[in-house]
């Protein structure tokens, strides 16, 4: 899929990471991004994604002590992919394109293809098909601070933005292109490289596409 736009082409890019990350700004950096627990998904997670303008319906809050329910099933699958150790963690960024390609096509419940992680993760985002009034954006949203270099975060507006309305895997494809062109990663790797939560964290280029567009379309 060839984005509809390009991230670069946003001018005043560095003013809206700055303005993001300013002490005092009603935004989600860094007590988003800040993970006391990485390794582990816990109930603190499960809300995370209000911090970046994501109300979470109260049913899913109890996802951790509903067992037999579609919340519980997703809850189990996104701790399996946050917990399950990985020797060589995967960066989206060097996905291979193909993979993304094919994965516009696939539906829910197809074989998954790729590294263990990434099918990790689209075995969460089948999951939550099952899940009354939840979708994509909470799973990238809870779990884009557990890996923030594997996982993009799905947003309306940065679907609309990439052209790719309600479809995380257009979305995906879309974000990967967009990161391929011209020196797009390394462009946002330097507007990300001065902020880091007060624990140590860098922010991400992935993270730091997000508030980009996101600031541009507000």
């Amino acid at each position: 899929m060839v984005p509809v736009n390009h991230v670069k082409d946003i001018n005043n890019a560095k003013d809206l990471v700055e303005t993001y990350c300013s002490p005092g700004e009603p935004y989600g950096w860094p007590l988003y991004d800040d993970d006391p627990a990485p390794g582990i998904l816990t109930g603190v997670d499960l809300a995370s994604p209000a911090l970046v303008s994501y109300p979470i319906p109260r049913a899913c809050l109890n996802m951790m002590g509903q067992d037999g329910t579609e919340y519980h099933a997703l809850f189990q699958t996104m701790k399996r992919f946050v917990e399950t150790p990985v020797s060589t963690p995967t960066s989206f960024y060097d996905l291979p394109e193909e993979l993304l390609t094919a994965g516009e096509n696939r539906q829910v419940g197809d074989p998954k293809e790729g590294p263990k992680d990434w099918q990790d993760l689209i075995s969460a985002l089948d999951a939550v098909h099952g899940c009354k009034d939840l979708w994509s954006p909470a799973v990238t949203k809870i779990l884009h601070r557990k890996r923030p270099d594997l996982v993009p975060i799905s947003d309306s507006r940065v679907q609309d933005f990439y052209g790719a309305r309600r479809d995380y895997s257009k979305l995906f494809t879309a974000i990967h292109a967009d990161l391929h062109f011209e020196d797009t990663n390394e462009w946002l790797a330097g507007l990300a490289a001065d902020h880091v939560t007060p624990s140590g964290r860098p922010m991400t280029v992935l993270r730091a596409l997000d508030i980009i567009v996101w600031m541009h379309a507000a």
